[in-house]
């Protein structure tokens, strides 16, 4: 699962898509949480995308995501689950708790 967002897409809630990532926890219950991805555009890029529009930098990183795990090439240059201009995302886990607590399903 790749999912692909600009921080200053007035039309998206950041946090939310974050914080509501529940594809790391269920990909975790087969050991593959590092799978799902959240590709975050900056304000502004080289390519001169601004808020919702999405173009270039968003397939790049399709086409990077599908690279490495549909052919087995190493990652390629575009970034995941970082905000821009940040060492994490934006979600501070701690500050903002998730109320779930999931299990793996039970095999019985």
């Amino acid at each position: 699962m790749l999912n692909v967002n600009a921080v200053g897409d007035i039309f998206n809630n950041a946090l939310a898509h974050e914080a509501g990532f529940a594809a790391q926890v269920i990909y975790g219950w087969w050991g593959a949480e590092q799978l799902p991805r959240l590709h975050w555009r900056d304000v502004e890029n080289k390519f001169g995308q601004k808020g919702h529009d999405q173009g270039p930098e968003e397939f790049l990183a399709i086409f990077d995501f599908a690279d490495e795990i549909f052919f087995g090439k190493a990652r390629g240059p575009s970034t995941y689950n970082v905000a821009p201009k940040s060492d994490t995302w934006r979600y501070d886990s701690v500050k903002f708790p998730l109320q779930i607590d999931w299990k793996a399903p039970s095999t019985k």
